[in-house]
């Protein structure tokens, strides 16, 4: 089975009847997907006809809440880290009616790739970005589900460059295609962003929409030993940078200190900030 950005295009726009129908009038949500995002996946996997899909990062539920309606006979299976954060009591609360979803606390590092089966679909939304990634490669180097989808994986970053260039199969819901037709679902954003989204002359062209969900299809023999240590190389390297920022924006500062010494009563000494 072929899945590709125009795959998923064709079957959108066969199947986005059959998904509005599904989720009814769903609320929107400051934090969780985008409600065309959810159609993202819907018609990426939808002839896969899959039996489980497993989410990483339950928050408040809206991404459960979408998949548990757009799939009402599949299994879904969530995970959550922490059963005391304020979130996760207003989730179960609101997921409460839908039979189809199980609700699990726990390290999803752990927890993933020991429930993880051939032929699942895997959505990660936390852990984030290179940690994200280093999950999936985990999950599909010893389960082999039949997709991975990471959410947050926005245009211009270097998650985004380091999964285009290394997976080059990858495929994006902030394509432009799909935002101009489908972003009308989303429609807390209201009429003028929808418009600047849905016109094709005016569109951004270097802004993702929304979190931006990556699909990673898989492919026999990926990931190898070598792209598993090119992803723990390249989180390293944006740790590095990371930091560095940090120190850079903190450094006049303390530039200014030392070019303006102080004696111990607090007033600078003799000759601070004089020219040499």
């Amino acid at each position: 089975m072929q899945y590709t950005i125009d795959n998923t295009l064709a079957r959108a726009g066969e199947l986005v009847g059959e998904f509005e129908r599904r989720i009814g009038d769903v609320e929107p949500m400051e934090r969780g997907i985008a409600i065309s995002e959810a159609l993202f996946v819907f018609a990426t996997v939808a002839d896969l006809k899959p039996r489980r899909i497993l989410e990483s990062g339950r928050a408040l539920g809206q991404s459960t809440y979408l998949l548990g309606r757009a799939f009402p006979d599949t299994a879904i299976i969530s995970i959550e880290a922490n059963a005391d954060h304020p979130d996760a009591g207003p989730a179960l609360q609101r997921l409460r009616g839908l039979s189809n979803v199980e609700c699990l606390f726990g390290n999803s590092r752990v927890l993933l790739p020991r429930l993880t089966r051939p032929g699942d679909v895997v959505i990660i939304d936390g852990p984030k970005w290179f940690r994200a990634l280093k999950l999936a490669y985990t999950v599909m180097r010893r389960r082999q589900p039949a997709l991975v989808f990471i959410h947050d994986c926005e245009r211009g970053t270097p998650f985004r460059r380091f999964v285009e260039r290394r997976i080059p199969w990858s495929f994006f819901s902030d394509d432009h295609r799909f935002v101009q037709q489908y972003c009308r679902l989303d429609r807390y954003l209201g009429d003028a962003e929808l418009r600047r989204w849905s016109d094709p002359d005016h569109r951004p062209r270097d802004e993702s929409y929304a979190g931006t969900f990556g699909c990673i299809p898989a492919r026999p023999g990926f990931p190898g030993l070598g792209a598993m240590l090119r992803v723990s190389g390249a989180r390293i390297a944006a740790n590095v940078a990371k930091s560095v920022t940090k120190r850079t924006i903190t450094a006049p500062a303390s530039r200014q200190r030392a070019a303006h010494p102080r004696r111990r009563d607090g007033t600078a000494s003799p000759g601070a900030g004089a020219s040499s």
